[in-house]
């Protein structure tokens, strides 16, 4: 009997590292971000947390832990993301009777900090100049991403049959991801296939990107690295008509040509890893330019993909 609520005692026996890698194994979500749980469970949790008893918990081994992520300069959004994933499989424990109620609920507890950082797009005039450092195969991929609002992953696996240039959209149904660094077709974030406006110079750049260099048939595994292969004709493709490595193509084809500006202002690294392509994608120049025409920025935040109903910073713990 725990404040009441009766628990049983194997249950509250088995520790959190245990509870914690079955709650992974059982998850539906998108197989990176599974992969993104565990890896910070793995990394930060269970080295802390792992081997006490579930029916152990109280709030101050939460409050414990949120300070020795601090004190090991651990903060901002990842570490809120690692207290959300603990609260979430404590919350998880509490529904299958490990425990009688979770400590993070507490409201002497308190989740990391939020970043207080600023994002700030990149002007039109930094996107040219980065624009024109690309090689020329690659230069109409910032068209798209800063003039339609495409993430990285849907520039790279943009198909041409989701390309009706003589209309006044273009269909976002699938990405390019790569998950356990195998490359695979699934569908965009959040599963939010989507039209998004597409504008007449853009339309033109992919025209002649087209003609320049035909689209090519490349098959991949579809959402898993062992899931049934996929054929889409890519309109993107690298100089051996293979599909565009992201980290090749950050690293060769933008970082470097582009300059020391490019690296340590521009796309900064996160403990998540490279903020890669967030700067020139459409998503804040898109809302700016937005605004700037006289679009209503809902609109914007909604053609970019964002899961949110009004537009505002994601937070993990929301």
């Amino acid at each position: 009997m725990s404040r009441g609520q009766y628990v049983d005692p194997r249950a509250a026996r088995t520790t959190f590292q245990q509870y914690a890698e079955r709650w992974i194994a059982g998850q539906t979500t998108d197989l990176n971000t599974r992969i993104g749980a565990e890896t910070r469970l793995r990394l930060h949790a269970f080295p802390r947390i792992g081997a006490r008893p579930l029916g152990s918990f109280r709030p101050v081994h939460i409050r414990e832990f949120v300070r020795d992520l601090k004190n090991d300069s651990i903060g901002g959004t990842y570490a809120r993301n690692i207290y959300a994933n603990v609260r979430a499989v404590l919350s998880a424990a509490v529904d299958d009777g490990h425990l009688a109620r979770n400590p993070c609920s507490a409201a002497s507890v308190r989740p990391p900090a939020a970043s207080t950082s600023r994002v700030v797009p990149w002007l039109p005039s930094q996107v040219r100049a980065v624009r024109d450092a690309l090689p020329e195969r690659y230069r109409d991929m910032v068209d798209v991403g800063s003039g339609c609002g495409l993430r990285q992953g849907e520039v790279i696996g943009l198909a041409e049959d989701t390309a009706q240039l003589d209309s006044d959209t273009l269909r976002v149904p699938t990405q390019i991801k790569l998950v356990r660094g195998v490359a695979v077709v699934a569908p965009p974030k959040g599963d939010k296939e989507r039209d998004v406006p597409l504008p007449s110079s853009v339309a033109s750049a992919l025209r002649w990107h087209i003609k320049s260099h035909p689209p090519v048939a490349i098959k991949l595994p579809w959402i898993r690295p062992d899931g049934p292969l996929t054929e889409r004709r890519l309109i993107f493709t690298n100089t051996g008509e293979g599909i565009v490595w992201r980290s090749n193509f950050n690293i060769k084809a933008v970082s470097e040509p582009a300059g020391p500006w490019m690296v340590s202002s521009a796309w900064p690294r996160s403990p998540d890893g490279p903020g890669t392509a967030h700067r020139a994608q459409d998503g804040p120049l898109l809302a700016t330019t937005s605004l700037v025409g006289g679009f209503f920025v809902p609109g914007a935040h909604q053609f970019s993909g964002c899961r949110h109903n009004s537009p505002r910073v994601a937070d993990p713990l929301e």
